[in-house]
Order: C-alpha cells, then structure tokens, then sequence
C-alpha cells in the first residue's frame, strides 16, 4: 500500500510539473531594467480574448503581433519604472470614468472591455488606464515640443479638403416648424379619439384666429394642459425625418407655405406618434455649405471643422510618431530574446 501511495504520488508529481512546464513556457524574455518573462500562460489569455471577439483563431502572423504588443507594453511599464513616471489610483479610476462617459451615462466596465477587445487591446481594464495615463504624463513632460511644433493647417490645405469632401457638406431641403402635439405612445383607441377632439378644437379656434396658435404653444410649455408644445425646430427632408415623425408629418412640413398652419395630422413615428398642429416658420431648399457656412446645430463654420480636423489628424499622427520612436529606442536598449518554436501551442 505505501509503495503504491508513492508510485502515485510521483505520478501525480510528475503530471503536475509536466502541466506547468506545458502552460508556463517562456516564449520570450524582456529586459530593460529588470527580467520579465511572458509565458505561454499569458498570451494564451491575450489569444482567447481576441478570438473571443474574433470569434476564430488567430494566424500566426496575429499571434506574433499579440506578443509584439506585449513586449511593448512591458518595455513601457518598465520605462516609466525607470523614469520614475507613475499614476494613482485617482489618475486611474478618472481615466476610466472618462471613457466610460464617451460610451454613454449607462456604459458599465463590462462595455468598455469589449471595447478594448473589439480595438485589439488584450491589457486588462486598470492595467490599459495606467498605461494611458503614464503615456500622457510622459508626452506632455518629455514631448511638449514636438506637440507645439505641429503645423495649423494653410487656408491651400482647408480649401482642398473641402473640394476633395465637398459631398460631406450637403445640406437636404429643410423645414422650421412649430407644433402643438399630443403624444399616443402606448395609448390606446379611447385615449386617441379624445386627443383627436381635444386638436381639432384648438385647430377651429386658430382658423379663426391665427394668432391662437402662439398663445397655445405658450400655454403648452407653461405645462397643465391636455396638449403639449414645440416651437422652432427643423427638420430635414430625409428618410430619417420620415422614420421620426412619418410620412405624413413630413409630406405636411415641405408642401404647405411658410406662415400656414395645418389641420391636425397623425404623425406615427419613433419620436412622435400622435396628433399634431404644424406652422411652417421657415423653408429652406436644398444646397452644398460653404466654407463660410455655420453647420445646422454646430456653433462653428464648415471651414472651422475643416480646421479642427485636419489639426487632430496632425496631431493623432505626432501622437503616434512619439509611441513608435519610444518603443524603437527601449528596444535598441533593452534585452530581448523571442523563443519562436515556443510561439505554437
């Protein structure tokens, strides 16, 4: 019995340390200012986090790059170890609460893994924040010239941009209207014929007396009333503007005469389903902006996006430059050794 229980033992010893040498296998060393190994283990993380979102496997070309990216990122670490560049846990936590608040009020930390995923980042969530944060504090404490030194696009530059891209500045035919309204969402046959009486009262008193319109529209924004109000808004003749407010709503916006105002119509659209009263303010026909132009709910000219476009370009590409020509001078200094064959597992 004892010699079987040893037998065993040895068994399951030798199974162990067979499984660890399988799974932890260095697949390349990393040495700036101090020895990182990155194991078989770990990239087979990296790898099922892509493939997860890939939904396939990996090429060996892509493993490569995975295990490029993570020599990389320890060279990074290190160098900020060495350079003394460091981010706390409020640097951090505010990183992620930035992001997050790109993605939407409701975006969790879940949301914003897949995110990193779907961008091919493998790091972990607080891992990724730190690296952003130490990148940031190194360009703006080693690299603040090389950002001031970065161009303003020339007026030659904006105009040709605006030519080549001229189709990204159409404006469609639009229409400024005011309506009073009631909204039926989720309402049913008995809630509707009252709103449809409800309309077709106040449309009697407007035909009598076009000026009822704007006091209604007053009275609905100061609340308490059956119906509700909103004034001076535009839409355009598109099929988004149909999908919003119907088709029949929409025909009524572009076919009646600015300073008309229409019987109550049924509008059956996602953001308004119901009975509205349309005044037409204002039509306007179809055109390409100019560069002078300010853009429909932007407070700042085609020329001045233009402007502010080709700037981030610019400096997304100065960003860039700075990672690589860092990244290119730890690797000249450091110690790397790639076991290739290790690579396939």
């Amino acid at each position: 019995m004892r010699r079987s229980l040893v037998i065993l033992s040895l068994t399951l010893a030798a199974a162990a340390l067979n499984a660890q040498t399988t799974i932890d296998t260095p697949v390349a060393t990393v040495r700036l200012v101090r020895q990182e190994v990155i194991s078989q283990r770990s990239l087979k993380t990296d790898f099922d986090r892509l493939e997860a979102v890939a939904k396939r496997k990996l090429t060996p070309e892509e493993r490569r790059q995975v295990l490029d990216m993570r020599i990389n990122n320890a060279l990074f670490f290190q160098f900020c170890e060495r350079e003394k560049i460091t981010a706390s846990e409020a640097e951090i936590n505010a990183q992620i609460a930035n992001m997050r608040a790109q993605l939407g009020p409701s975006a969790t930390d879940a949301n914003l893994e897949q995110v990193l995923r779907a961008r091919g980042v493998t790091l972990d969530l607080k891992v990724w924040a730190r690296q952003q944060v130490l990148l940031q504090k190194y360009i703006q404490t080693k690299q603040a010239e090389r950002l001031k030194a970065i161009p303003q696009p020339t007026a030659d530059e904006i105009i040709k941009e605006y030519e080549f891209n001229k189709k990204d500045y159409f404006l469609p035919e639009m229409a400024r209207v005011s309506m009073i309204y009631v909204d039926l969402k989720d309402k049913g046959p008995e809630d509707r014929k009252k709103a449809l009486e409800t309309l077709n009262g106040l449309s009697s008193q407007i035909k009598a007396s076009p000026d009822k319109f704007g006091e209604f529209v007053t009275r609905a924004v100061a609340g308490g009333m059956p119906y509700k109000a909103s004034s001076q808004f535009t839409i355009p003749k598109t099929a988004d503007a149909v999908r919003a407010f119907g088709q029949k709503f929409t025909d009524t916006a572009f076919t009646l005469k600015p300073g008309r105002i229409s019987d109550p119509i049924e509008s059956a659209g996602a953001q308004l389903t119901g009975y509205a009263i349309i005044r037409v303010e204002e039509q306007s026909p179809e055109r390409f902006l100019g560069l002078a132009d300010l853009i429909p709910g932007q407070n700042r000219t085609v020329q001045q996006l233009i402007q502010y476009k080709l700037g981030m370009e610019r400096l997304q590409d100065t960003l860039d430059q700075i990672e690589n020509d860092l990244l290119k001078q730890l690797r000249s200094e450091a110690a790397i050794k790639i076991i290739d064959e290790k690579l396939e597992f």
